[in-house]
């Protein structure tokens, strides 16, 4: 299950300027930061 762990990584850089190259990340369109 490593792939999912390293997807949630990459999931936790979600709401940066990364959100464009992490979209496909589940949950990666709501911005996590809340601003």
């Amino acid at each position: 299950m490593d792939k999912a762990q390293k997807e949630a990584r990459t999931c936790a850089t979600c709401g940066t300027k990364n959100n464009v190259a992490n979209r496909t990340c589940v949950g990666c369109g709501a911005p996590l930061s809340g601003s």
